[in-house]
This record gives structure tokens, C-alpha cells and sequence, in this order.
């Protein structure tokens, strides 16, 4: 059994010394000029002392099991008034001595297969026969067209955010107030206004609307795909044939990962708190209904309060999967520690920049992040380093097409 620790620390203001930080706090927020009621005194004050005290201890308690895996502190606040306050905060805790437990020797279940000049030739020929092109258009905008829009954020009439020439795809979305909802069926230099919770106005007005046309690509026009380092066919056929031998590598390499956590859950039992599945799972449940309309999001809250069908379906779903994302991190956390050589940020910034212009390539978007770049570079180094201490010839072979060592 994989066995957690938790480490718990309870933080507790009261008489002068809580008098004293929610003085502080004014004094802060009249420097800065920002207005706050009594109640968000109370709540700021407590939230901007305890994040200090979070932080003092997660840094202590890194000292105290190194390479460890801890996830995000829990607080609890149990009591907040003006004249005191207090919270528990709980860190979970996987120790490294749990996770030399585990036996990483987890050999693939075939060898890395390499991709061929045919299968290289047949999806080149595929791209340039019907590749989407952007053509910008008078129409309103649809589904899949792509947006580029100004954007302005008010609060009590002052301006606090403009932004200009930000580009959207439009894709179907359920929430009538997200971004991709409200640039439906715009036209060109149309302004409209959308109010937040928060107070905030929202005005954004429509530049341009680019629809995607199926081109055949030549040399005449292939600088119009607008990907940099893209300007001729074989340009084209160099960087697709690259890309291809990405896909298939991390493809294998993808399904090499889910056949070792599928392993290694399967031989060990992993034990998990109560207190980080049921945290998980109420944000889980959160995340769920801010993503529907508000009349479909406050029947199904009422659904599981009521302990209704309808609540009893989602809670179930949250829970399978809270359950199954845990066991997946806890489990690549082991194979992350394979990883002898740091990933640097330089290492990292080319990856960012690399990834991007593969999935411009085959998918038209470059909105991933580099956050999420971060991930899967760290996700593919791990199975990398996995591979090359369970099966050398297939590493050798899959580096060499990811263009990635480990």
C-alpha cells in the first residue's frame, strides 16, 4: 500500500493581533485605492495572512520530505468574525520512500515502429489538396469562423483592461455568457456589452471574421497558411513529415505511459484521504455547473442537494473521476522521478515554441499554453526516461523521431 501523510496546522487570530492585521490590510487597500466593505476586510485580511503562513509551511515541510509529492493546502475556515478567526489547513503528503516501493521495470508491448515515406506522401497529398484556408468575410460569424475583436473592461466608469486584435475560433459552448457564445452571429465592426458578477462591463466590438475555405495549395499561394518558415510545398512536406514522426512518437509513447500506470495501479494499492477526495470532488462539481446556463446550473445544484437522480449522476461521475485523475498524478509523479536531468527554462522555451508551430500545422489553432507546454514536456521526458530503462531500442528510435532525449 502507497501511503499518504497529512500535515495539519491550524491558524488562529484573535484580540488585538487580528485588530492589527485587518488594520494593516485597510491601510494597504486605501494606499492602493482600492474601496472594501467590512465584510471583505474580514475575508482579505484573514485569506492575505493565512496564504503567508501556507507558503512558510510549504516551504518547511519540502525540507522535511524531499521530492515529495504534496498537493495543493486545504483550508478550512471554521470561524471569521471581527473579532476573530481561525482555519485549519491540511497539506497531503506522499513521501519519496512510498514511491521507491514502486518496481518501474515495465517493458512496452511491442517495438517502436517508424513512419514511412508512403505514409509521409499520403498525408502530405491530403493537406494540400483541401487545406482550410482563412479567407476574411462580410458574413456574420459562424461556427468554426475565426474572430479578431478589441476588447474593453470597465469597473464604476474607469477602464481597467483594453486589449486589441485578439483572435478567437469560434467552437459550440453550452454557457450563453462565454467568450465563444457572445461572438456568434456577429457582424463585422458590431460593439456589444456583456455585465459580469463582479461588476465589471465587457465591451468588445468585432474587427474581422476569417472562414476557413478548402484551398488547394500551391507554390503561388502557400505564404497565405501565415506559418512562419512555411514558403514553399516543400516546406511544407519537410515540416509535415516532421510532424507526422512527432505524432506517432508520442502516440506510442502516450500509449506505453497508460499500459505502466494501468500496471502499477493494478500491483498496488494506493491510499487516498478522505478529506483531498471530497475537496476534489466538490470542485469537480463547481467546475461542472459554471460551465452550463444558470437555470440548467441551479436545477441540477438543487438535484444534488435534494440527493435527487439527476445529483446522484454527477456526483458519482465527480467522484470515478476525482478517483482516477488522483491515482493518475500520484503515478506519473513516480515516473517524473526518473527524470535526471532538470528540464531548464531555455530547454522548455524552445519545446513551447516548437510545439506550437506543429499544432498550427495540423490543426490551425495555436492556442496552447505554456503551461500546458510545460506538461507535456515533462509527461513525454518521464515516459522517455521509463522507456530507455526498459527497452533501449525502441527509446533510441522514439527520441530520435520526438527529437527529444532524455
Amino acid at each position: 500500500m502507497i501511503k499518504y501523510v497529512l500535515e495539519t496546522k491550524t491558524i488562529e487570530f484573535k484580540d488585538q493581533e487580528w485588530k492589527q492585521i485587518q488594520n494593516n490590510f485597510l491601510m494597504e487597500s486605501i494606499k492602493e485605492g482600492k474601496k472594501i466593505s467590512p465584510d471583505q476586510l474580514i475575508e482579505e485580511a484573514f485569506k492575505s495572512d493565512t496564504n503567508k503562513i501556507v507558503e512558510s509551511m510549504g516551504k518547511e515541510l519540502k525540507e522535511k520530505y524531499p521530492n515529495c509529492l504534496a498537493f495543493s493546502p486545504i483550508v478550512v475556515v471554521e470561524d471569521i468574525t471581527k473579532d476573530k478567526a481561525k482555519a485549519v489547513v491540511t497539506i497531503v503528503i506522499y513521501p519519496k520512500a512510498e514511491f521507491d516501493k514502486i518496481d518501474i521495470n515495465i517493458k512496452p508491448d511491442g517495438k517502436y515502429e517508424m513512419v514511412t515515406k508512403g505514409a509521409i506522401d499520403e498525408i502530405y497529398k491530403k493537406f494540400v489538396d483541401d487545406y482550410p484556408l482563412l479567407k476574411e468575410v462580410e458574413d456574420q460569424s459562424k461556427e468554426n469562423d475565426y474572430v479578431r475583436y478589441n476588447i474593453s473592461v470597465s469597473k464604476d466608469k474607469k477602464e481597467i483592461l483594453s486589449r486589441k486584435d485578439l483572435d478567437k475560433k469560434i467552437v459550440k459552448d453550452e454557457n450563453p455568457n462565454s467568450i465563444n457564445s457572445q461572438l456568434m452571429n456577429r457582424k463585422v465592426n458590431e460593439s456589444f456589452s456583456v455585465n459580469t458578477p463582479e461588476n465589471e462591463n465587457i465591451k468588445i466590438t468585432v474587427t474581422k471574421v476569417f472562414r476557413p475555405i478548402k484551398t488547394k495549395l500551391t507554390n503561388d499561394n502557400i505564404k497565405e497558411i501565415k506559418i512562419e518558415g512555411i514558403n514553399t510545398l516543400d516546406d511544407l512536406y519537410n515540416q509535415l513529415s516532421m510532424n507526422l514522426k512527432n505524432e506517432m512518437a508520442s502516440s506510442y509513447l502516450l500509449d506505453y505511459m497508460k499500459k505502466a500506470i494501468e500496471t502499477v495501479g493494478n500491483k498496488y494499492g494506493f491510499d487516498l484521504p478522505p478529506i483531498l477526495l471530497d475537496t476534489q470532488v466538490n470542485d469537480f462539481i463547481k467546475s461542472k455547473l459554471a460551465m452550463l446556463p444558470p437555470d440548467k446550473a441551479n436545477l441540477l445544484r438543487n438535484a444534488i442537494e435534494n440527493k435527487q437522480k439527476d445529483g446522484y449522476e454527477i456526483f458519482d461521475l465527480a467522484k470515478t473521476n476525482v478517483r482516477n485523475s488522483l491515482l493518475d498524478a500520484i503515478i506519473e509523479f513516480t515516473f517524473s522521478l526518473l527524470i535526471k536531468n532538470k528540464i531548464t527554462e531555455k530547454e522548455a522555451e524552445e519545446f513551447y515554441k516548437s510545439i506550437k508551430e506543429k499544432t498550427l500545422i495540423s490543426t490551425g489553432s495555436n492556442e496552447l499554453t505554456k503551461a500546458q507546454s510545460d506538461v507535456i514536456l515533462a509527461k513525454q521526458k518521464a515516459a522517455l526516461n521509463l522507456l530507455y530503462l526498459n527497452d533501449k531500442e525502441s527509446y533510441e528510435a522514439v527520441s530520435k523521431d520526438l527529437e527529444l532525449t532524455i
